[in-house]
């Protein structure tokens, strides 16, 4: 039975989101289509829970996703995204803060295994591995 992965929520999701840079990669994640091909690439990002501060949901997330603790370096940057996707509007409001990773975290790699809070297993890239 085919999943659906990545229909957006009919409400406003607040999205924190840590970009991470190596040079001019960056580390994302790629986003299989209903049939568990490639479909594109996004950033490693949470939710936050009602009462959650951005800086404890940025770390909460990449925990939960890497296993690792990050620091949050400045303030973030907001947006809104309106959107559509396979046919569905999304709305989000994303809080992006640069994050820096423990020293030596993925050093001498491009390809990471992670898992999502829901238990998904997804493939992430980073650096040269994630340029189109």
């Amino acid at each position: 039975m085919p999943t659906s992965y990545g229909r957006p929520r009919q409400s406003i999701r607040v999205v924190p989101l840590g970009p991470h840079w190596r040079g001019d990669g960056l580390l994302v994640a790629e986003v299989p289509n209903d049939e568990g091909s490639l479909e594109g690439l996004r950033h490693l990002e949470g939710g936050v829970a009602f009462g959650e501060s951005l800086g404890t949901a940025l770390r909460r997330a990449f925990r939960e996703e890497t296993g690792l603790d990050v620091d949050i370096v400045g303030a973030p940057l907001v947006m809104e995204n309106l959107f559509e996707h396979n046919g569905v509007c999304g709305h989000e409001v994303i809080f992006a803060a640069e994050e820096r990773l423990p020293d030596g975290a993925f050093a001498r790699q491009t390809r990471i295994d992670f898992r999502e809070n829901d238990g998904n297993r997804l493939r992430g890239a980073l650096g040269a591995a994630c340029r189109p």
